[in-house]
């Protein structure tokens, strides 16, 4: 089993894609504050793949919020690449989101009246990169997501499992510093999560991406590299998956998650 550890531990050891140092977000007034976040530190390398995972109120959806730039933190920092987000403003916030993050959402957010060629391409025409090298760029990352031949597919004429891989393509296509997926899996059947989470995996070990996973499920998060377990909002365990193949890391993380108390899934 993992120490529990509450600072960054890695970020001193490569360079840091995401350091999260003394997170607090704290809701109400003086009088009667609730923390969803209490003093969280952490960090993600380079092309590494994390999930976060915790009960229900633990603090995970408000910790990728803050992350995202969606909601401000009361104290401590959020740096992504070199760029300390709380510093950002107006235009620059926008900019920063539009090129150095990328988001998977649970339902996918794809633009229903555009087809999937044009949801990725959009990605970029928004960076303003030249029409000549869009086309290839979206070909490239469509061929590799295994989406080529929904291309020129609405979102309603695409599977769940389709949508959502468009939506990583759409993610991925602008190459951002860091993807952001919340619950990317919940809105699908197991063989669609299945599919989308060895796309992410492979985006991670074969595109480099750097993923920060969201997720309550053991499944979705063992697919990851790392896996950090936070409760009331601080972060109660971490565990590195080393040289265990899926299974193995599965059965450890469900460990955890009945230390957490969380309902515990049936084994797949």
């Amino acid at each position: 089993m993992a120490e529990k550890h509450s600072t960054p531990s890695h970020a001193t050891c490569y360079h840091a894609a995401l350091t999260v140092e003394r997170l607090e977000r704290v809701f109400g007034g003086k009088g009667n504050p609730t923390y969803a976040l209490r003093g969280i530190s952490f960090a993600v390398a380079d092309g590494e793949f994390v999930a976060v995972m915790g009960p229900s109120g633990s603090g995970k959806t408000t910790l990728l919020n803050c992350i995202a730039t969606i909601d401000k933190p009361t104290s401590g920092l959020v740096t992504i690449g070199n760029t300390e987000t709380s510093r950002l403003r107006g235009k620059a916030l926008a900019k920063f989101r539009r090129e150095d993050l990328g988001f998977i959402f649970q339902d996918s957010n794809l633009i229903e009246t555009l087809t999937a060629y044009e949801n990725i391409a959009l990605a970029l025409s928004i960076q303003g990169v030249r029409a000549s090298v869009i086309d290839s760029r979206v070909q490239d990352v469509a061929v590799r997501l295994g989406v080529l031949d929904v291309m020129d597919k609405y979102p309603a004429q695409m599977s769940g499992g389709q949508r959502q891989r468009v939506a990583a393509a759409r993610a991925i296509v602008g190459k951002p510093k860091l993807i952001l997926a919340d619950e990317p899996t919940g809105a699908l059947d197991s063989r669609n999560s299945a599919v989308l989470l060895d796309t992410l995996a492979g985006m991670n070990r074969d595109m480099g991406a750097t993923i920060l996973m969201v997720t309550h499920d053991p499944f979705a998060a063992s697919h990851a590299g790392r896996v950090l377990f936070v409760k009331d909002g601080e972060l109660f365990n971490e565990l590195q998956r080393g040289s265990d193949d899926n299974k193995a890391f599965y059965g450890r993380i469900m460990e955890v998650q009945a230390l957490l108390g969380g309902e515990v899934p049936h084994a797949r």
